[in-house]
Formats: structure tokens, C-alpha cells, sequence
């Protein structure tokens, strides 16, 4: 079974529900879990069938190949060779322009295809996902905590979520959609659109984001203690990648420095029985009851030296079983139990096509800061 996290995070139920139902994905457990004992059994399935098939599916892959992604881009590739790109520089950290521009409009085109130059509505995407921080509004206390105190303008999260909802369900991937058709789903289409704002808020924005940042070199990778990872040039190791056309390295580039910095720590299971467990290979066992929450650290299992070697903080993309046993998109490799993150291909897809243009800006050596 299940509950309220992402990763260490503990999320805001009250934030995460439609008519009385549970609908953030990673809180809903197992049909086997949930059969015949609460509304919530087989929802997991059905909810994430409904994202497959109505957002990331093969129209969204297509919209990912064509002129206008491609346009979108060329973009971003111009602002890296006009702007700072210096860990912390104003390409990674500006919303008018740089990569969080590119990602609102790139993302927004691509999963609902809204039209990436509507500068009112990108102007109010960005607004709520980086000005107002709108992944706030699901998370538990600190959201409320915001929202009662207007920390940010915080207490204007509720009416733009409802917003992006009324967007959501207008866009062309959307407008055409029936409840009649939502019948399979066991939604309405104001509960499925209501259903996204956790997952764009949360997943669809920051977690691309996240894994950019890290492939680009917008920030060091984390200074673990005993180790020298923070001083690991993660561009030096992409400008050494000698064919910006070799996706299996970019992606290579891309999984490894998603294994020294995961981009979600970890995920959790609720226990459904009392169990017994040796703790710390001692002999001692520990009782753990009923509901217990065990978090789970993906996190420590891509450093663990048991798995990967002496190397285990150094950065090698051509180290053995690297993409087969990586954890980064909740997961083993491509083995998951149904439980993969849903966008994995459209992200990996995605920062690969970003390492291929800005690589090319830095090849050609018309750099504004290198």
C-alpha cells in the first residue's frame, strides 16, 4: 500500500483529492491492495491508463519531433550563446527567457499542444510554476503554512490551479474529450484535468527541469561527505563526448549524472501486515507494525559501491549495467511493476535534443560565458 509522498516529501492530502477520491498516482496502491475495500481500488490503474492515453502518447511523441519542438529548440540554443550559463547563471535561473521559458512552452506544446508563442497563456504558466512556486500548493505543511500567511502571494494557488485545470481541459489534446469517453476511466474530464495539476506541478515541470540542470552543469553535484563528487565538471564531461549525434552516449551523460544526483531521493511502501526485519546485518531484529511508512533510497542504491564499485561517486558513463540498473525514473532499468514514471521516454527525449543543440552553440565557440 500507499500514502501521501514524493520522495521524502509528505504531500497535502486535502490538495490531492477529487470528490472525495484519492488521484495522486504515487498514493494509490495495488488493485490486489485495494480490491473491494475502499473507492480508490484499481484507481491507480485506470488513472495512469488515462494519462497514457489522453496526454503522453503518441501524438505527444509526435508534437516532440516536429517543426515546432524543433523551432522551440533553436530558441533555446540562442538564449544559452546570448546568456550566462555559468553554474547559476541567468539561462538557468530567468523565467522570461532560458531554459524555464523553454521548458513552460516546450512542455505545454508538447503534452497538451498548446500553442507555444500565446504569450498570455505561457506568461501565466510561468507565473504559477516558477513565480508562485506552484508545486508548493501540494506539498504538507510548508504549503499551508504559505498559504496562510500569503508567503508569495501563496493564497492565489488555489483559483490558478483551477486555471491551468480550464486550460488543460480546452487545449487540443483535451477539447474534443467526452465524459461519455472518460466512462473507461472511471473519471469525469473536470476530475481527470484536476488530476494533472499534481502531475504538471510536480513531475511534468520540475522533473525535466531537474535532470537539465544536472546534465548542463546549472549546479554541482552534491558534496557527499569523504568524497570529491562537487568538484566533478559535469560540462567538461559532455564537451567530451565526441558526436553530439550519438543519443546512446548523450543518454549515457544523462543517466550517470542522474545516478550521482537522483533527481527524486526516494519512494515508499505502507506495510499491510506486521513484519520483522534485521537491521543493520547485527542479528537484531526490529518489529515494525501494521501502516508502518518505509521509505525506500533510490538514492543511496545508485551510490552504493556493492553495485557500481570503488567508483561509485566518480563519474563514468560508460560504467557496466549503468542504464539497466539505474533507479532515476522510479524504477530498475525498465522494470517496474507498473510503476515507472510515465513520462521517462518524452524527458529522456528531451534533454537529449537539449545536450544535442546547446552542444552544437558551444562547439562553435560563440559562447556569452563558457
Amino acid at each position: 500500500a500507499r500514502t501521501y509522498r514524493l520522495g521524502e516529501s509528505v504531500m497535502d492530502r486535502k490538495n490531492l483529492m477529487v470528490n472525495g477520491r484519492d488521484v495522486f498516482l504515487l498514493a494509490l496502491s495495488d488493485p490486489q491492495i485495494t480490491e473491494g475495500k475502499d473507492v480508490n481500488a484499481n484507481m491507480h490503474v485506470t488513472i495512469r491508463k488515462a494519462v497514457l492515453d489522453l496526454i503522453i502518447n503518441d501524438a505527444a511523441l509526435r508534437r516532440q519531433r516536429d517543426s515546432t519542438a524543433k523551432r522551440l529548440l533553436k530558441e533555446v540554443a540562442q538564449d544559452y550563446q546570448n546568456m550566462d550559463h555559468s553554474t547559476g547563471g541567468k539561462f538557468f535561473t530567468a523565467t522570461d527567457s532560458g531554459l524555464k521559458r523553454f521548458l513552460i512552452r516546450y512542455q505545454h506544446y508538447v503534452l497538451f499542444g498548446l500553442d507555444p508563442d500565446d504569450k498570455v497563456t505561457m506568461d501565466f504558466m510561468t507565473k504559477l510554476h516558477f513565480e508562485k512556486h506552484g508545486a508548493v500548493y501540494f506539498l504538507s505543511p510548508i504549503g499551508k503554512i504559505c498559504r496562510l500567511f500569503n508567503v508569495g502571494g501563496a493564497k492565489q494557488l488555489p483559483s490558478m490551479w483551477k486555471q491551468a485545470s480550464n486550460i488543460y481541459k480546452s487545449s487540443p489534446s483535451l477539447c474534443n474529450i467526452s465524459d461519455s469517453q472518460m466512462v473507461e476511466y472511471g473519471i469525469s474530464l473536470d476530475e481527470f484535468t484536476t488530476i494533472l495539476q499534481p502531475l504538471i506541478g510536480i513531475a511534468a515541470i520540475p522533473g525535466p527541469l531537474g535532470l537539465a540542470n544536472v546534465a548542463l552543469g546549472a549546479e554541482k553535484f552534491p558534496a557527499y561527505e569523504g568524497h570529491q563528487t562537487s568538484t566533478i565538471d559535469q560540462v567538461a564531461c559532455w564537451d567530451e563526448i565526441k558526436d553530439l549525434n550519438d543519443r546512446l552516449a548523450l543518454e549515457k551523460h544523462i543517466y550517470e549524472c542522474g545516478r550521482l544526483w537522483t533527481p527524486v531521493s526516494a519512494c515508499h511502501r505502507v506495510a499491510t501486515t506486521d513484519f520483522v526485519t534485521e537491521m543493520n546485518g547485527g542479528g537484531r531484529n526490529i518489529t515494525f507494525p501494521q501502516g508502518s511508512t518505509i521509505l525506500i533510497p533510490m538514492s543511496l542504491g545508485m551510490l552504493s559501491e556493492e553495485i557500481w564499485g570503488p567508483t561509485a561517486y566518480e563519474y563514468d558513463a560508460e560504467r557496466k549495467n549503468l542504464c539497466p540498473f539505474s533507479m532515476i525514473f522510479n524504477s530498475v532499468g525498465d522494470r517496474s511493476n507498473g510503476r515507472i514514471c510515465p513520462g521517462k521516454d518524452l524527458s529522456v527525449n528531451l534533454v537529449v535534443e537539449l545536450l544535442q543543440e546547446l552542444g552544437s552553440v558551444r562547439r562553435r565557440g560563440t559562447l556569452a560565458t563558457s
